[in-house]
């Protein structure tokens, strides 16, 4: 990537180690906290400002993307049900096919 991040924080968190809690136990005591800090940089634009719609009109593009091909497998099943074997309904045919859930929503702002 060229030029330097858009945003870096640094968070300081208080944590207890397998060490600590043991001597802990030890001694009697409680334990003590180390500090641990943790270093983020931002360099994509979409996490660094939250006013920028990228973000969601990308989710808006896959969920309608999902909701096409939802509409297509259903009117595949729709198709193979009512479709006439022997001039009887093929109601079997329902149990072949497999409709998986739609997750673009959280796909889109989990990848962004």
């Amino acid at each position: 990537m060229s030029g330097g991040p858009w945003r870096s924080i640094t968070l300081v968190d208080l944590r207890y180690g397998d060490a600590c809690l043991k001597e802990a136990v030890q001694d009697g005591r409680r334990p003590h906290p180390t500090l641990v800090g943790r270093r983020t940089v931002v360099y994509s634009w979409a996490r660094a400002d939250p006013c920028d719609r990228f973000v969601s009109r990308w989710a808006a593009i896959e969920e309608r993307r999902e909701r096409q091909l939802l509409r297509r497998s259903a009117g595949v099943i729709r198709q193979m049900v009512n479709a006439r074997v022997d001039g009887r309904l093929a109601v079997e045919a329902v149990e072949d096919f497999d409709v998986p859930p739609a997750t673009h929503r959280r796909s889109a702002i989990w990848l962004a």
